[in-house]
């Protein structure tokens, strides 16, 4: 297959910005939480259940990011390289994919390698690029096999399926599209033998998580054995609900254009550096990235109509748009994705040759230039905690048992303390301490900390508790609008 250079370049370059991305996008929350797993399985060899380096949650995902991941840190040392590495493999999948079943839509390739979605999620520990590459290569392999008919393609696509499902449990979603298709083309026991045969691979998992939790795909839809918040906010049938929120469908908007999971919530905070040094550059650059979102958004909904007849197309956005209101991120409509860009493309029919490249490469520069913004100021937020979490390896004993509300996945991750989860669950702290902060002492706890990371997001009770803990502080930190503390208990 020929490369030409312009397609080398482009994805040289987009290489080159999922270097950066790496390297600036920091390790919080979920991220935190994934590295510290896929650590301890690498240590450990095995997978815990309701070890405090779980974090927040028992371990309920499905394993595999984490397996791979811990593999690679064996083999490399390096502990967060394993999305990039995903993010690479899957934009060299997405040019074969195009070549060989769109090759009239090659501009679709540019554009995935600077969409701001694709590109911050493979500088990301998230299992959100892994899932792009799986499912990529089963919609691959089962566009082989209604191409020639061959049987180890339809095995194969159910192998990646199942390698989806394995990662996370939207991962089921590939497995419904693809089943969906062959029901849409009256295959149905096809339709049937690849459901299943997913399921299969991924039984594993499910009767594992059915015997610890009771659901084998605890925390949704029921409760099972332990009671989660999830369940009655968004997990559970009454999901369906948030189909009337307009915010269900905004916050997927701006994950998808900016890239960074919520990045709808706190998008003005994380562009501060910018707005408020450059302003006349950032007021600029912000309505050409509102622009070409809108000239995009109307390609792809051209595309869209442009592939009607393209079964595959239109029911993955179908099934993404299906699952949104569960969960409202981007993460959700990764299935989509190369099939949104393939529409982009599409959709630039009747445009001139130059205009197509004027807009291309507008968007190069625009896409990357909002996305990097926005990992850098947050870069910037994370960097300036990172001295607190130093005092507290510093400062607090070797053996300290540490409570730490709502940052409990950054303690997990930049200290080498033990960090007690506070949820009812084995081997954490019941929430009943933030009404009475006089039962942690009775709970094998030596220490609570706070620091004020993604204060205005906490529920008042937890600020409470932080504010007025009756223990005597063995830390206190404030530099640069930050605060921690650490009291003994």
């Amino acid at each position: 297959m020929h490369v030409g250079r312009r397609v080398f370049l482009v994805f040289v370059l987009a290489v080159f910005l999922r270097v950066l991305l790496w390297q600036l996008v920091p390790v919080t929350t979920d991220a935190a939480e994934h590295l510290v797993k896929a650590e301890y399985v690498a240590e450990n060899h095995r997978i815990p259940i309701f070890e405090y380096v779980t974090g927040n949650d028992p371990w309920w995902y499905p394993p595999l990011y984490h397996i791979i991941a811990a593999a690679v840190y064996s083999l490399t040392g390096v502990l967060t390289v394993t999305s990039p590495l995903a993010g690479v493999l899957s934009l060299v999948a997405f040019y074969f994919f195009l070549s060989e079943f769109y090759p009239n839509h090659l501009n679709a390739f540019i554009l995935l390698c600077f969409l701001p979605f694709h590109a911050y999620m493979s500088g990301l520990a998230y299992v959100t690029i892994m899932l792009f590459l799986w499912g990529l290569l089963a919609f691959y392999f089962h566009k082989k096999h209604e191409k020639t008919a061959l049987r180890r393609y339809f095995v194969l696509s159910v192998v990646f399926s199942g390698a989806a499902a394995l990662t996370h449990y939207h991962g089921l979603i590939a497995a419904i599209i693809i089943s969906s298709v062959y029901v849409l083309r009256r295959h149905p026991k096809k339709a049937l033998v690849f459901f299943i045969g997913t399921l299969l691979i991924a039984s594993p998992w499910y009767i594992r998580n059915y015997r610890v939790f009771g659901n084998p795909v605890w925390p949704l839809f029921f409760e099972g054995k332990y009671g989660h918040g999830k369940t009655s906010s968004g997990y559970g049938f009454t999901g369906f609900l948030n189909i009337l929120k307009a915010s269900t469908f905004s916050s997927v908007f701006f994950d998808f254009w900016i890239g960074a999971p919520n990045s709808g919530e706190d998008l003005m905070d994380n562009v501060a550096f910018g707005r408020e040094k450059y302003p006349l550059v950032f007021e600029a650059g912000a309505f050409a990235w509102i622009l070409l979102v809108l000239i995009w958004s109307v390609f792809i909904l051209r595309g869209l109509f442009i592939l009607r007849h393209d079964g595959i197309v239109w029911l993955s956005f179908l099934w993404s748009v299906l699952a949104i209101p569960f969960l409202a991120n981007a993460r959700l409509i990764v299935f989509c994705v190369p099939f949104a860009v393939i529409c982009a493309s599409a959709g630039l029919k009747g445009v001139s040759k130059n205009q197509k490249k004027a807009l291309l490469l507008l968007s190069m520069v625009f896409f990357s230039a909002v996305t990097l913004a926005y990992a850098y100021t947050y870069h910037g937020i994370i960097q300036d905690y990172l001295p607190f979490y130093g005092l507290m390896d510093g400062a607090l004993p070797a053996d300290a048992r540490i409570m730490m509300p709502y940052t409990l996945q950054e303690c997990l991750y930049y200290t080498d303390h033990v960090c007690i989860r506070s949820k009812d669950f084995p081997g954490g702290v019941p929430p009943e301490v933030y009404e009475d902060p006089s039962l942690v002492r009775h709970l094998n706890i030596s220490h609570v900390c706070c620091d004020s990371l993604y204060w205005n997001s906490r529920p008042k009770r937890i600020k409470n508790f932080c504010q007025s803990y009756p223990g005597e502080k063995v830390i206190e930190y404030r530099e640069n609008g930050v605060f921690g503390v650490c009291y003994k208990t």
